[in-house]
């Protein structure tokens, strides 16, 4: 027998395998009038990240090639007008309530944008199960849960938890719950996650609610102290023991609400200085330059910190927050006795009610 055959046979069966895996392609065939656009562009619903980009001329397709062993659907959008516009499309399955959405899962299998926007912003869309999976829960904040609470809240999560026992396969749902997955407790996430098919649930996006069941912190657990980055760059360690109150405000230079919230924090301080209140805030912007700037504009008096970027999933399933601004209230024990996302004025008088009551019988 020849070896050198054998060898060559096989490399040759490796390199099939491995351009097989690749092999795929999703399709999406536009024909739509009016656009008065020279290009359009296919991009990530969220980030706006160029996907791919066709010449329009009433006519488009975008081919998006992916591995069919690890993709993974997700929401997409379609700009034109110099990336100043974005499609608006009809919701084909509740069709009664007259909706559109600006965005449709990218799907495996083609999928068939048509319409004329001089007679209507909507476009027919012809896609698969995912996209009709995201139509069907009027492709909103599905899995937010909010303040809500009592019968409210369980009467929320029983329709979500509806809504995928009707379709298990569906990664759109998985993104939902993810996003606001520190709303959950962990029980109530293992429940959740248990619904989806298997495939989904060992997915690569539910890696996310499985780093947060396993560092996330149980109820009456203390925190255990964290670190970050000062403002000389140096690690640090972050513990709660020297006050009796740790006030921990997760920010970013980019984040509006934020800045917006700053002028009630100064007023907290003020208030509580000298009380036994300790105000920290830890920034999630991953460039410093950025957290720097921001620090010399809002001439914060108490203390701040950076975190390293490869540090926050981590800290964002201790401290269970998944949007900015978000304050923690800490006890030197660390345990968490409210916690905030965002601050209104309502908000924030509760706060200053609540530590006044507080640091009096403490």
């Amino acid at each position: 027998m020849n070896l050198n055959r054998i060898v060559f046979f096989l490399s040759v069966q490796s390199l099939l395998v491995a351009s097989n895996s690749f092999a795929s392609v999703i399709t999406i065939i536009g024909s739509v009038k009016g656009l008065h656009s020279k290009e359009v562009y296919l991009t990530d619903a969220y980030s706006k990240e160029i996907i791919d980009s066709a010449k329009n001329t009433d006519h488009f397709e975008f081919n998006y090639k992916f591995d069919k062993n690890a993709f993974e659907p997700f929401l997409v959008s379609i700009l034109y007008n110099n990336k100043k516009s974005i499609l608006f499309f009809h919701n084909n399955i509740l069709v009664n309530k007259n909706l559109g959405d600006d965005a449709f899962m990218l799907e495996p299998g083609k999928i068939f944008i048509s319409g004329d926007l001089a007679k209507n912003i909507k476009l027919d869309i012809k896609a698969g199960p995912e996209t009709d999976a995201m139509f069907a829960t009027d492709g909103g904040d599905f899995g937010f849960l909010g303040k809500a609470a009592g019968s409210e809240r369980q009467e929320k999560i029983t329709t979500y938890k509806n809504f995928i026992r009707k379709f298990p396969f569906s990664y759109f749902l998985l993104a939902g719950i993810v996003r606001f997955e520190h709303q959950y407790s962990k029980n109530e996430l293992k429940e959740i996650v248990a619904l989806f098919d298997p495939n989904v649930q060992s997915s690569k996006k539910a890696d996310k609610i499985r780093s947060y069941l396993k560092n996330g912190p149980e109820d009456g657990i203390p925190y255990s102290p964290f670190f970050v980055i000062n403002a000389k760059l140096k690690r640090e360690s972050i513990s709660y023991k020297l006050n009796k109150v740790t006030v921990l405000v997760f920010w970013a230079s980019w984040c509006a609400p934020c800045r917006a919230e700053i002028p009630r924090l100064k007023q907290l301080f003020n208030i509580f200085k000298d009380k036994g209140i300790r105000i920290i805030s830890v920034s999630t912007d991953r460039k410093r330059e950025n957290w720097k700037k921001a620090m010399d504009e809002e001439n914060m008096p108490w203390e701040q910190f950076v975190l390293d970027s490869t540090d926050l999933q981590e800290i964002q399933d201790k401290f269970i927050f998944s949007a900015i601004p978000t304050s923690i209230i800490i006890d030197r024990n660390g345990i968490k006795l409210k916690h905030y996302t965002g601050m209104d004025d309502t908000d924030f008088q509760n706060c200053v009610a609540f530590l006044d009551k507080y640091l009096k019988s403490n």
